[in-house]
Protein backbone atom coordinates (compact mmCIF):
# COMPACT_ATOMS: atom_id res chain seq x y z
CA UNK A 1 0.00 0.00 0.00
CA UNK A 2 0.97 3.43 -0.18
CA UNK A 3 2.37 6.12 2.10
CA UNK A 4 -0.81 7.69 3.73
CA UNK A 5 -0.66 11.61 2.91
CA UNK A 6 -2.48 14.64 4.87
CA UNK A 7 -3.83 17.57 3.10
CA UNK A 8 -3.77 21.09 4.65
CA UNK A 9 -6.07 23.56 4.28
CA UNK A 10 -4.94 24.47 1.00
CA UNK A 11 -5.50 21.29 -0.55
CA UNK A 12 -1.72 20.56 -0.96
CA UNK A 13 0.04 18.44 0.65
CA UNK A 14 1.52 18.76 4.19
CA UNK A 15 5.85 18.41 4.22
CA UNK A 16 7.03 15.46 5.21
CA UNK A 17 8.50 15.55 8.48
CA UNK A 18 12.15 14.68 7.37
CA UNK A 19 14.45 16.72 9.92
CA UNK A 20 14.48 14.98 13.36
CA UNK A 21 13.26 17.60 16.71
CA UNK A 22 11.38 19.79 14.36
CA UNK A 23 7.35 19.52 13.52
CA UNK A 24 6.91 21.50 10.70
CA UNK A 25 8.96 18.83 8.29
CA UNK A 26 11.54 21.96 7.66
CA UNK A 27 15.15 22.29 9.01
CA UNK A 28 15.55 24.47 11.87
CA UNK A 29 16.47 28.06 10.09
CA UNK A 30 20.15 28.81 11.09
CA UNK A 31 20.85 25.73 12.50
CA UNK A 32 23.84 25.07 10.35
CA UNK A 33 24.83 28.78 9.73
CA UNK A 34 27.78 30.31 11.91
CA UNK A 35 26.43 33.90 13.13
CA UNK A 36 28.38 37.05 13.55
CA UNK A 37 30.36 38.12 16.43
CA UNK A 38 27.65 40.54 17.65
CA UNK A 39 27.65 41.92 21.46
CA UNK A 40 24.87 43.24 23.36
CA UNK A 41 26.24 47.09 23.60
CA UNK A 42 28.48 48.27 26.66
CA UNK A 43 28.62 51.54 26.23
CA UNK A 44 25.56 52.97 27.01
CA UNK A 45 23.25 52.12 24.06
CA UNK A 46 19.59 50.98 24.54
CA UNK A 47 19.09 47.63 26.64
CA UNK A 48 18.85 44.83 24.61
CA UNK A 49 20.38 46.06 21.33
CA UNK A 50 23.37 44.83 19.47
CA UNK A 51 26.55 46.28 18.40
CA UNK A 52 29.30 44.79 16.35
CA UNK A 53 32.63 45.08 18.18
CA UNK A 54 34.95 48.03 17.14
CA UNK A 55 38.59 46.61 16.58
CA UNK A 56 41.45 49.08 18.02
CA UNK A 57 43.25 51.48 15.74
CA UNK A 58 46.74 50.13 14.48
CA UNK A 59 48.06 52.68 16.34
CA UNK A 60 46.83 52.15 19.56
CA UNK A 61 48.55 51.52 23.21
CA UNK A 62 47.49 48.70 24.44
CA UNK A 63 45.44 48.99 27.05
CA UNK A 64 43.81 52.28 25.98
CA UNK A 65 41.12 50.74 23.67
CA UNK A 66 38.60 51.25 26.64
CA UNK A 67 38.96 54.92 25.87
CA UNK A 68 38.05 54.60 22.20
CA UNK A 69 34.49 55.18 22.41
CA UNK A 70 34.22 57.55 25.90
CA UNK A 71 34.50 61.33 25.83
CA UNK A 72 34.11 61.70 29.43
CA UNK A 73 36.48 60.29 32.41
CA UNK A 74 35.52 60.26 36.02
CA UNK A 75 38.43 60.70 38.22
CA UNK A 76 38.09 59.88 42.08
CA UNK A 77 41.12 59.67 44.24
CA UNK A 78 41.59 57.30 46.80
CA UNK A 79 44.68 54.97 48.15
CA UNK A 80 45.06 51.64 47.31
CA UNK A 81 48.29 49.40 46.88
CA UNK A 82 47.27 47.59 43.72
CA UNK A 83 49.41 44.75 41.94
CA UNK A 84 49.15 44.63 37.80
CA UNK A 85 50.38 45.46 34.54
CA UNK A 86 51.13 49.23 34.39
CA UNK A 87 49.13 51.21 31.21
CA UNK A 88 49.77 54.50 31.64
CA UNK A 89 53.02 56.27 33.44
CA UNK A 90 52.83 59.84 34.20
CA UNK A 91 56.49 61.82 34.49
CA UNK A 92 57.24 65.41 36.06
CA UNK A 93 60.24 66.45 36.62
CA UNK A 94 60.89 69.06 39.89
CA UNK A 95 60.05 72.60 38.95
CA UNK A 96 59.48 75.64 40.81
CA UNK A 97 55.44 75.86 41.36
CA UNK A 98 54.89 79.93 40.77
CA UNK A 99 53.55 81.79 37.99
CA UNK A 100 57.03 84.32 39.07
CA UNK A 101 59.45 81.93 37.28
CA UNK A 102 58.44 81.87 34.11
CA UNK A 103 61.19 79.83 33.36
CA UNK A 104 61.09 76.63 35.33
CA UNK A 105 57.30 76.03 34.35
CA UNK A 106 55.45 72.92 35.17
CA UNK A 107 55.17 70.02 32.94
CA UNK A 108 54.03 66.14 32.75
CA UNK A 109 55.03 63.67 30.04
CA UNK A 110 52.17 60.79 29.83
CA UNK A 111 53.59 57.10 28.49
CA UNK A 112 51.37 54.40 27.29
CA UNK A 113 53.06 51.71 27.11
CA UNK A 114 55.78 52.77 29.63
CA UNK A 115 58.90 53.91 28.55
CA UNK A 116 57.27 54.98 25.07
CA UNK A 117 55.62 59.37 25.16
CA UNK A 118 52.91 59.50 23.72
CA UNK A 119 52.21 63.35 24.53
CA UNK A 120 52.85 66.13 27.07
CA UNK A 121 51.12 69.01 28.81
CA UNK A 122 53.22 71.80 29.32
CA UNK A 123 52.37 75.29 31.32
CA UNK A 124 52.47 78.62 29.25
CA UNK A 125 53.15 81.43 31.37
CA UNK A 126 50.37 84.13 31.75
CA UNK A 127 50.26 86.92 34.32
CA UNK A 128 46.50 86.07 34.93
CA UNK A 129 45.36 82.61 34.11
CA UNK A 130 46.91 79.48 34.08
CA UNK A 131 47.41 77.93 30.65
CA UNK A 132 48.36 74.40 29.26
CA UNK A 133 49.39 73.35 26.14
CA UNK A 134 48.63 69.54 25.13
CA UNK A 135 51.26 67.92 22.44
CA UNK A 136 51.44 64.65 21.16
CA UNK A 137 54.32 62.48 21.04
CA UNK A 138 55.85 65.16 18.24
CA UNK A 139 55.62 67.86 20.85
CA UNK A 140 53.08 69.56 18.38
CA UNK A 141 50.66 71.36 20.14
CA UNK A 142 46.73 69.55 19.71
CA UNK A 143 45.04 71.72 22.46
CA UNK A 144 44.77 74.62 24.84
CA UNK A 145 43.51 74.22 28.21
CA UNK A 146 42.65 77.73 30.06
CA UNK A 147 41.69 77.88 33.85
CA UNK A 148 39.77 80.96 35.85
CA UNK A 149 41.89 83.70 37.17
CA UNK A 150 41.35 82.92 40.43
CA UNK A 151 41.19 79.75 41.39
CA UNK A 152 39.29 79.11 44.91
CA UNK A 153 38.23 76.09 45.91
CA UNK A 154 35.47 76.88 47.62
CA UNK A 155 31.86 75.95 47.78
CA UNK A 156 31.88 75.22 43.56
CA UNK A 157 33.29 73.49 40.77
CA UNK A 158 36.01 74.86 39.16
CA UNK A 159 36.42 74.41 35.75
CA UNK A 160 39.55 74.44 32.96
CA UNK A 161 38.39 74.78 29.44
CA UNK A 162 39.62 73.07 26.76
CA UNK A 163 39.80 74.82 23.38
CA UNK A 164 41.02 74.52 20.08
CA UNK A 165 44.26 76.08 18.97
CA UNK A 166 42.36 79.24 17.56
CA UNK A 167 40.84 79.24 21.05
CA UNK A 168 37.47 80.49 19.35
CA UNK A 169 36.11 76.67 20.46
CA UNK A 170 35.43 74.84 23.69
CA UNK A 171 35.45 71.14 22.93
CA UNK A 172 35.56 70.39 26.77
CA UNK A 173 36.99 71.06 29.94
CA UNK A 174 38.29 69.49 33.02
CA UNK A 175 36.73 70.22 36.50
CA UNK A 176 37.09 70.09 39.89
CA UNK A 177 34.19 68.98 41.45
CA UNK A 178 33.13 70.36 44.90
CA UNK A 179 32.84 67.63 47.54
CA UNK A 180 31.59 69.97 50.40
CA UNK A 181 33.15 71.60 52.84
CA UNK A 182 34.01 69.30 55.53
CA UNK A 183 35.53 66.80 53.20
CA UNK A 184 37.45 69.33 51.25
CA UNK A 185 38.76 70.60 54.74
CA UNK A 186 40.01 67.88 56.27
CA UNK A 187 40.97 65.02 53.89
CA UNK A 188 43.40 65.26 50.35
CA UNK A 189 40.95 63.30 48.18
CA UNK A 190 39.32 65.31 44.90
CA UNK A 191 37.24 64.30 42.41
CA UNK A 192 37.40 65.21 38.77
CA UNK A 193 35.47 65.31 35.64
CA UNK A 194 37.56 65.10 31.92
CA UNK A 195 35.65 66.12 28.79
CA UNK A 196 36.79 65.74 25.51
CA UNK A 197 35.96 65.28 21.65
CA UNK A 198 34.61 61.53 21.15
CA UNK A 199 36.83 61.40 17.75
CA UNK A 200 39.88 62.49 19.69
CA UNK A 201 42.75 60.74 19.08
CA UNK A 202 43.16 57.83 21.69
CA UNK A 203 46.50 58.88 22.93
CA UNK A 204 45.43 62.12 23.29
CA UNK A 205 42.90 61.41 25.28
CA UNK A 206 45.26 59.85 27.61
CA UNK A 207 47.68 63.02 27.65
CA UNK A 208 44.07 64.97 28.85
CA UNK A 209 44.44 62.53 32.06
CA UNK A 210 48.09 63.60 32.33
CA UNK A 211 46.55 67.22 32.44
CA UNK A 212 44.24 66.68 34.76
CA UNK A 213 47.06 65.21 37.22
CA UNK A 214 48.81 68.15 36.92
CA UNK A 215 45.91 70.49 37.65
CA UNK A 216 45.59 68.82 40.34
CA UNK A 217 49.43 69.02 41.69
CA UNK A 218 49.58 72.89 40.86
CA UNK A 219 46.19 73.81 42.66
CA UNK A 220 44.75 71.10 44.91
CA UNK A 221 47.03 68.87 46.11
CA UNK A 222 48.05 70.16 49.79
CA UNK A 223 48.19 68.63 52.51
CA UNK A 224 45.56 69.12 56.32
CA UNK A 225 45.16 72.62 57.11
CA UNK A 226 46.46 74.16 54.05
CA UNK A 227 43.12 73.58 52.26
CA UNK A 228 41.45 75.31 51.27
CA UNK A 229 43.65 76.85 48.45
CA UNK A 230 42.95 80.44 46.84
CA UNK A 231 45.44 81.04 43.64
CA UNK A 232 45.78 84.42 41.33
CA UNK A 233 47.57 83.88 38.23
Amino acid sequence: MGKKKTLGQSGNPEPEDSSPGTTSGYPEPWADIPLPPYSFSQFGGPPGTLSMPVPPPLNCPPGLEHLILIDQLLVQQQVEILEGQEIIILKRPLRCNSCFFPCCLQKIEVQAPPGVPIGYVSQTWHPCFPKFSVQNENRKEVLKVIGPIMVCNCSANIDFEVKSLDKGTVVGKISKQWAGFIKELFTNSDNFGIQFPLDLDVKMKAVMLGACFLIDFMFFENTGLQRPKIGIW
